[in-house]
């Protein structure tokens, strides 16, 4: 994992109830990762597949553009889903 990627992952603990964060890239698969190690990697490199799904479905469902972001919600928790430029 880039040590870049890492670095900017990390300092987003620093907001109040983030738990954890980690990056996909185009084809679903694992950037980058600061989540707990119950969360494995292969856990993630699942859930980056299903997301890109997610955000493809937007896409071509042509609701007024490209992907941006969107916010699933769950019992515990939140998973804030943001496309990124490069």
């Amino acid at each position: 994992m880039p040590e870049a990627i890492a670095l900017r992952l990390r300092t987003l603990r620093d907001i109040e109830g983030v738990l954890g964060s980690f990056v996909i890239g185009e084809r679903g698969e694992l950037l980058g990762r600061d989540v707990t190690a119950a969360c494995g990697s292969e856990v993630l490199a699942l859930v980056g597949g299903r997301l890109q799904q997610l955000c493809d479905a937007f896409v071509s469902a042509d609701i007024g553009g490209p992907f941006e972001s969107t916010t699933l919600y769950f019992p515990q928790y939140k998973l804030h889903i943001r496309a990124l430029a490069n």
